[in-house]
């Protein structure tokens, strides 16, 4: 089911409604669509779902902050002005053996934009 917020009467500073997705839960595929059937057009509110001390998994795509360095993407140091070439990069990719980069180590990429669960 689609639903939409409204931050008007929420008295929340932002004009622009929030668009969500919700999973309904039920045992026939008739007896989610009849449900959805009856919330349809209406104003829902949280407390007509769920019940006070209930928890829930929040499902959303994280805001996309394009390709990035490793100093803000990783909050690595920066490198003191005596260094090499590089400020903002990392001092060293690793050792000479394994002669390759470790998954570990702190590189520059795509930050922001990731599928994240709130428990």
């Amino acid at each position: 089911i689609l639903v939409a917020t409204q931050p008007r009467l929420a008295s929340v500073p932002k004009k622009k409604p929030d668009l969500m997705e919700i999973k309904v839960a039920g045992a026939t595929i008739q007896e989610q669509f009849e449900y959805v059937k009856k919330l349809l057009g209406k104003t829902v509110s949280a407390t007509d779902i769920f019940k006070e001390g209930q928890y829930i998994d929040v499902i959303s795509i994280t805001k996309g902050k394009g390709f990035q360095g490793p100093v803000k993407r990783w909050g690595v140091r920066i490198l003191s002005h005596k260094a090499r070439k590089t400020k903002r990069g990392i001092a060293t990719l690793g050792p000479w053996h394994p002669a390759r980069v470790q998954y570990s180590i702190p590189r520059a990429g795509q930050m922001g934009y990731h599928q994240r669960t709130e428990y």
